[in-house]
């Protein structure tokens, strides 16, 4: 069935695009750690593990989330649900399983436009900071294809 299809695509390429996005946050958790060890004992630690302690913490709740805001990793995990549920039938889709998408793909672009902003405000807000200790800069990730959500 064409809606099967065209609703399995598109959850398809929500998890490509979360996966990848889970992936770059992974790199920058480990970048931080790295430079948290390694500014141990500079001049400048305390305001750079502040800060590096802050970046870590935003960068978690945007790929974590809450109990009441997933983040990017838990709405990979629903939205692969979704896609079992979806293919294990030869039948159009429910109401709900559209709506249920629909709310995880929101709720992705939500987090999705944080990271973006954590990326080119954060992560070189912090990087300017590594400069002066020095230590080199933390990897900011690509801008990553757009998202968009079916009504």
């Amino acid at each position: 069935m064409l809606d099967q299809w065209n609703l399995a695509s598109e959850i398809t390429y929500a998890m490509s695009v979360s996966y990848t996005t889970y992936n770059n946050y992974a790199a920058l958790q480990s970048a931080i750690h790295e430079r948290k060890s390694a500014s141990t004992g500079k001049d400048q630690a305390k305001a750079l593990a502040e800060s590096l302690q802050s970046l870590e913490k935003s960068a978690m709740n945007i790929a974590e989330g809450s109990d009441d805001t997933p983040g990017i990793g838990p709405i990979n995990r629903d939205l692969s649900r979704y896609l079992v549920m979806i293919e294990s039938a030869d039948l159009r889709p429910a109401a709900s399983a559209h709506q249920a998408v629909q709310k995880a793909c929101y709720a992705l672009q939500t987090n999705l436009h944080a990271w973006q902003k954590l990326n080119s405000e954060d992560v070189s807000a912090v990087s300017k900071l590594l400069e002066s200790v020095p230590l080199p800069a933390l990897p900011v990730a690509p801008k990553g294809p757009e998202l968009t959500c079916s009504p």
